[in-house]
């Protein structure tokens, strides 16, 4: 009877050996909190990085400006006042310079 119960506790010995060692020595599966990123940022686990919620709102830029986020600058509302040119030239509002006035061509 004894060599029996000591085949059968071999038996169960190597079958729990396996896992008792995966248990051992793998790392277990993380149920932790994501670390604290600070205000302002979030946690992304694709990334494994601390990431920012968005873009940050734009400055002030006052009465009568506005933020231009594609030059990063402050601007003013409106067109601003043509030009002065003189006679015989005329605001280019696009280019923002003064043009000559160009007679048609002859006929």
């Amino acid at each position: 009877m004894s060599i029996l119960i000591r085949r059968v506790a071999g038996v169960v010995m190597m079958a729990i050996a396996p896992m008792a060692y995966v248990a051992g020595v793998s790392p277990g599966t993380s149920f932790a909190q994501p670390p604290d990123c600070g205000p302002g940022n979030w946690w992304n686990p694709g990334a494994n990085a601390c990431q920012p919620l968005g873009p940050p709102p734009p400055p002030d830029c006052g009465p009568g400006n506005w933020w231009n986020p594609g030059a990063n600058a402050c601007q003013p509302l409106g067109a601003p006042p043509p030009q002065d040119c003189g006679p015989g030239n005329w605001w280019d509002p696009g280019a923002n310079v003064c043009r000559p006035v160009v007679p048609p061509p002859p006929s």
